[in-house]
């Protein structure tokens, strides 16, 4: 009962919760919210913020940014780490670093229990060059888009699942998962669009960048959704001819590492992400916590994308939205409990690769 307790203290039922519980903690802690408030309301008539939180050695020019809720409603389990961190920032030793916290880079998203932002923008696609951008060429559509687009409910999604389970058994597996989820910016109905104009969440992260001069900047981006239930996986997208690529076999080997650069077992190679804005994007990576697999993930955004657009706030919606929260945000203690554990272990590896880097 105890673990449960303590767990309680961290992973919140809202997004309005996870950021009261933010601001108190910090506050408790003594130290400072920074708020950028974003246009409307959530989903309980508060007011939608990203909030960052600094702390370290003021004089280092090495930045850990530990990001939340890029992707909405998977920022309950972000939330809940930064939370935990917060927690015992008494305890941490932080020598040349300092780290920043940014709570809910999809304020909206978190709220409302979405993916993407009010626009539909998938946030971790929208760094991409703004101009020149293909269109949707339906004449060529895979018919795979085509029923993604139309899965409603539990038929649809069965006929959605044999669809892709074909592509896999025929040796599509990596051309499927890249057409899906590498990001698009022709249908701003479809899943993983990436926007033809920048969003209010990129403009913040442009705006907190050009805070720090420095070129030692890190990236900690936590997401939920992929890979074995329960499991933690460090993903880089660091090239094999590297130096951060051999720091993070060095440091990361026993935390399920890939590197999308050229392994797309767990997720795409993506465009237009946070990391892709850094002085030195090899210096992000990516935790993913895996929870029901990646059918019934996908499966699940694509019911409540159809209901979003067809069906807003009915019944069939909120029922969508409350079950895509199940999906990226566990109930299981023990699955929360494996979240927090390796948070620390990874986060422990990271500040000691930052240090070795610059001694």
């Amino acid at each position: 009962m105890a673990k449960r307790s303590v767990q309680s203290r961290y992973f919140s039922d809202s997004y309005s919760q996870a950021r009261t519980r933010f601001a108190n903690m910090a506050l408790a802690k003594g130290l400072t919210v920074d708020s950028y408030t974003f246009k409307g309301t959530g989903s309980e008539g508060e007011k939608l913020t990203m909030d960052t939180i600094e702390w370290g050695d003021p004089a280092s020019d090495n930045v850990l940014f530990i990001v939340s809720g890029t992707h909405g409603v998977e920022g309950f389990a972000g939330s809940a780490c930064q939370l935990a961190l917060l927690d015992q920032v008494d305890t941490l030793a932080l020598s040349n670093c300092r780290i920043v916290l940014i709570h809910a880079v999809n304020p909206f998203g978190f709220s409302f229990l979405r993916r993407t932002n009010e626009n539909n923008v998938d946030i971790n696609r929208n760094f991409s060059a703004l101009t020149n951008l293909p269109g949707t060429d339906n004449t060529q559509e895979h018919a795979i888009i085509r029923q993604l687009r139309k899965t409603s409910n539990g038929y649809q999604m069965v006929k959605l699942y044999l669809m892709l389970v074909w592509q896999i058994i025929n040796g599509h597996r990596a051309a499927m998962q890249s057409l899906i989820t590498a990001g698009q910016y022709g249908n701003e109905r479809d899943l993983f669009f990436g926007g033809t104009h920048e969003s209010a969440s990129a403009a913040f992260w442009h705006e907190l960048l050009g805070k720090y001069k420095s070129s030692r900047l890190y990236l900690m981006d936590i997401h939920t959704g992929l890979g074995k239930h329960g499991q933690a996986h460090v993903l880089s997208e660091a090239k094999e001819s590297s130096s951060a690529y051999q720091d993070n076999q060095l440091y990361f080997k026993d935390c399920n590492l890939v590197h999308t650069a050229h392994d797309a077992s767990l997720s795409a190679r993506l465009t237009g992400t946070l990391s892709s804005q850094l002085p030195e994007p090899d210096n992000a990576i990516t935790l993913e916590y895996g929870t029901f697999g990646g059918l019934t993930v996908l499966g699940a955004l694509a019911i409540e994308n159809y209901h979003y657009w067809h069906n807003r706030n009915s019944r069939q919606h909120h029922r969508a939205r409350r079950h895509l929260k199940a999906i990226f945000n566990p109930a299981s203690p023990k699955w929360q409990e494996t979240v927090l554990e390796s948070f620390w272990e990874i986060l422990a590896r990271q500040v000691q690769l930052i240090h070795a880097q610059h001694q």
